[in-house]
C-alpha cells in the first residue's frame, strides 16, 4: 500500500474514533418513529421552504435520503414509513444484524459501514442497490448478493474476508461492477493480490479508490493468464449449459399450453429407464436385447410426436376459436357502446334545453317587481309555475326513458354474451373431448408397446440366466444379483415393468388433470368477468342518471325565494279553487291559513344551515311541493331503485 493511501486512512480513522467518542454518551437503542422524524426535519428542506415544511410537515412519501450517523444505533426498524427512500447512510453505529429493509424497495445507495456486522443478509429484496458500504465490519464471507445485479459500487475494506479465490470468483458476476474496495482483509495478504484482482475482474475501473490503468490490467492478465484461461472455458461451458436450459424451459413452457410438454421427443422414454437400474442392466445383457431396447425407444419416441402433434393442432383449434370468440365479443360490445353513447347524446342534448327553460323562468321570476301589478305579476308567476311543472315533468319523462334505452341496450349485450359464452364452452368442452379421446389412445399405444418389450426382455434374460448358469463370474455384480435364481430375475423385471408404466400412466393423468382444470378455468372466468362487466356498466348507467338527477334539483333549489313565491300563489289558487260556499271572513281564515302555513315553511327554510339544499319533486299533475332538506324524492330517485335491481339481476 502507498504511503499516500496510508496516511489518508489514518486520517480517516482518526476521524471516525473521533466523532465516536463525540457520541458515546449516546445508550444503544433501535430506530423508532421519532428518531426517523427528527431527522427527517433536521436534514429537509431550509429557509422559507423549511419553515413550511414545518407548519405543513413532510409527507414521509416524498423523503428519499436520510443519514442516521454516530447514532449507537443497535437494530434497524420503522423505515418502512418511507417507502421511496433511495439514499440511506446507517454507518458509525452498533448494528450486529442487518433487519427490516426489505420493504425499502426503491434504495440504491445503503452505506453500512463502521458497525458490527457479521453476516451479509436480508437483502433480497432490495434489487436497485447500486451503492453498497460496509466498511469496517466483521463481515468474514462474502455472500446473499445475487439480487443485487446492479451494483456498480461495493465496499468491503477492513472486514475479516480470508478466501480470495471464492470472494473474487462471486464478484465476477456483477458486471456492473466498476468500483470495489477490499483494502484491510486478511486475503489482501496472498501475493500478487492486486494483480489477481485485476486479472480476474476486468470489468472494474476503480480498485480501493485508485484508476486501474490498461497497462496494469494487461500486465495482471499474462500474470494469471493459465487461470484464467481455464477459468473462462469452464464458464463458457456453464454459460452454454444455462442457455441450453434456459432453451429447455422456454420449450416446455411454450408447449405447455398445449398440455404436451417434453412430448415432442424421447424425453418420456428415457425417464422410464432414469431410475430404473435392474431395467439398464437387463438391456445390456445380449445384442439381441439392445435391438429389443432401440426398437422400444424408436416406437415410444414416434407415439410421444404423434401425440405431441395432435396436441398442438388441437391448442391451435382452441386458439383459433377463442380468438373468433374474443373478435365477436368485442364487436358486440363496441356495437352496445356505440348505441349507448347516441342515447347519451341525445339526452345530454334535451336535458340542456330544459334547464335552459328553467333558468329562463327563474331569472324571469327574480326581475319581477315585488310592488308591480298584481294582476300581471300573478299571470307572470302563474305561467313560469306552468312552465316549470311541465320541464319538470319533461325531465322526469327524458330520465325514465333514456334509463329505459340504456337498460334496454345493456340487457341485449347480456343476453347475447350469454348464449356466446355458452356456445364457446359446449365448443370447448367437445375440443377437450376429442384431444382426450385421442391423447387416451396413444397412451394405451404405449403401454401396449411396453408389454411387448417387456415379454422380449423377460424371454431373453431367462435364456441368458440359462446360458451364464455356470459362468456367472463374467457378468458384473449388479447383472450377477439379478441373474442369481428365476425369482430374483422375475422380481427384477417385474419392479422395471411396473416402473415403466406408472411413469406412463403419470403423464396421461397429469395430461388429463391439466387439460380439465384449464377447461373449467375458462369457463369460470367467462362467467365472472361477464358479471362483473354487467354490473359495473349498469351501476354507471345508474350513477351517470343520478348525478344528472341531483344537478337539475340543484338548479331548482337554487332560487328558493322564486319557488317560494310560485308555491304561495299555486297554494293560494288551491283554497281559492276548493272554496265554492262560505263567507268573506271564512274565506280570510282559510287565506290566513295558508298564509301562516308559508311563514312556518320560510321560518324552517331560514333555519336550516346555507348549505342545505332543498330537494324538489314534481307530483303527477305537475303541481309544485317544496320539501324538507333531506327528503328522499319520489320521481327523480327511479334510477337509483333500478340501480338496485339491476345489481340483483
Amino acid at each position: 500500500m502507498s504511503l499516500t493511501r496510508r496516511l489518508e486512512r489514518l486520517k480517516l480513522e482518526e476521524k471516525v474514533a473521533k466523532l465516536a467518542r463525540v457520541h458515546e454518551h449516546l445508550l444503544p437503542g433501535v430506530i423508532d418513529l421519532d428518531m426517523i422524524n427528527k431527522h427527517v426535519y433536521e436534514q429537509g428542506p431550509t429557509g422559507e421552504a423549511g419553515r413550511v415544511a414545518q407548519e405543513e410537515g413532510i409527507d414521509h412519501a416524498d423523503v428519499t435520503s436520510l443519514r442516521l450517523e454516530y447514532l449507537r444505533i443497535l437494530k434497524i426498524d420503522h423505515l418502512w414509513i418511507l417507502p421511496n427512500l433511495t439514499k440511506l447512510q446507517l454507518n458509525n453505529n452498533a448494528i450486529e444484524s442487518i433487519d427490516n429493509l426489505h420493504t425499502l424497495i426503491h434504495l440504491k445507495e445503503l452505506d453500512l459501514s463502521f458497525n458490527h456486522i457479521r453476516v451479509i443478509e436480508n437483502l433480497e429484496d432490495l434489487t436497485k442497490l447500486e451503492v453498497l458500504h460496509f466498511y469496517q465490519n466483521h463481515i468474514t464471507l462474502l455472500e446473499n448478493l445475487e439480487s443485487q445485479k446492479n451494483l456498480t459500487l461495493l465496499s468491503l475494506g477492513l472486514n475479516q474476508i480470508e478466501d480470495c479465490d471464492k470472494t473474487i470468483l462471486y464478484l465476477r458476476h456483477f458486471s456492473k461492477l466498476k468500483s470495489l474496495n477490499l483494502g484491510g482483509n486478511p486475503m489482501c495478504k496472498r501475493d500478487n493480490f492486486v494483480n489477481y484482482v485485476y486479472a480476474f475482474l476486468p470489468g472494474l475501473v476503480f480498485f480501493e479508490y485508485a484508476m486501474i490503468s490498461q497497462k496494469d490490467k494487461e500486465l495482471s492478465k499474462q500474470l494469471f493468464w493459465e487461470e484464467l484461461s481455464t477459468l473462462e472455458r469452464e464458464e463458457e461451458k456453464y454459460l452454454a449449459e444455462t442457455q441450453a436450459a434456459d432453451k429447455e424451459a422456454a420449450e416446455v413452457e411454450m408447449h405447455s399450453v398445449a398440455f404436451v410438454e417434453r412430448l415432442n421427443g424421447s424425453q418420456l422414454f428415457h425417464s422410464m429407464f432414469e431410475n430404473d437400474p435392474d431395467g439398464q442392466a437387463l438391456v445390456k445383457i445380449s445384442e439381441e436385447t439392445k435391438e429389443f431396447y432401440e426398437t422400444f425407444c424408436e416406437e415410444m419416441t414416434a407415439l410421444c410426436k404423434e401425440l405431441f402433434q395432435m396436441g398442438q393442432e388441437q391448442h391451435l383449434l382452441r386458439k383459433k376459436e377463442h380468438d373468433d370468440f374474443t373478435n365477436c365479443v368485442n364487436a358486440a360490445k363496441m356495437k352496445s357502446q356505440e348505441q349507448s353513447q347516441r342515447v347519451l347524446e341525445d339526452f345530454i342534448e334535451k336535458q340542456k334545453g330544459i334547464k335552459d327553460q328553467v333558468a329562463q323562468m327563474l331569472n324571469i321570476l327574480s326581475s319581477t317587481d315585488a310592488e308591480e301589478d298584481n294582476d300581471n305579476r300573478s299571470e307572470i308567476i302563474t305561467e313560469s309555475a306552468l312552465v316549470i311543472s311541465n320541464c319538470v315533468s319533461e325531465f322526469d319523462e327524458l330520465i325514465q326513458s333514456t334509463w329505459q334505452t340504456l337498460m334496454h341496450n345493456e340487457l341485449t349485450l347480456t343476453e347475447q354474451m350469454e348464449e356466446v359464452n355458452s356456445m364457446l364452452e359446449r365448443d370447448m368442452s367437445d375440443m377437450v373431448n376429442v384431444m382426450l379421446e385421442q391423447a387416451l389412445g396413444y397412451f394405451v399405444a404405449m403401454r401396449s408397446l411396453q408389454e411387448s418389450f417387456n415379454e422380449q426382455l423377460s424371454e431373453a434374460s431367462h435364456r441368458y440366466q440359462t446360458v451364464i448358469a455356470d459362468d456367472a463370474a463374467s457378468i458384473s455384480s449388479q447383472l450377477c444379483e439379478i441373474m442369481v435364481d428365476k425369482e430374483s430375475l422375475s422380481n427384477a423385471l417385474a419392479n422395471s415393468h411396473e416402473k415403466h408404466l406408472l411413469l406412463i400412466d403419470t403423464r396421461e393423468d397429469t395430461l388429463i388433470t391439466r387439460i380439465k382444470a384449464w377447461h373449467e378455468e375458462v369457463c369460470e372466468n367467462l362467467q365472472k368477468r361477464e358479471i362483473a362487466r354487467s354490473r359495473t356498466q349498469v351501476l354507471e348507467i345508474n350513477r351517470f342518471l343520478d348525478l344528472q338527477r341531483e344537478e337539475f334539483e340543484e338548479l331548482l333549489a337554487s332560487r328558493p325565494e322564486d319557488l317560494m313565491l310560485l308555491m304561495e300563489t299555486q297554494d293560494l289558487e288551491k283554497s281559492k279553487a276548493s272554496t265554492t260556499l262560505g263567507s268573506e271572513g271564512e274565506e280570510r281564515g282559510e287565506g290566513e291559513a295558508v298564509a301562516e302555513e308559508i311563514e312556518e315553511k320560510q321560518l324552517r327554510s331560514s333555519e336550516e344551515p346555507d348549505d342545505a339544499q332543498t330537494e324538489i319533486s314534481f307530483g303527477g299533475d305537475g303541481v309544485l311541493n317544496a320539501l324538507n332538506p333531506g327528503v328522499q324524492t319520489s320521481h327523480l330517485s327511479q334510477p337509483s331503485q333500478s340501480s338496485q335491481l339491476g345489481n340483483k339481476d
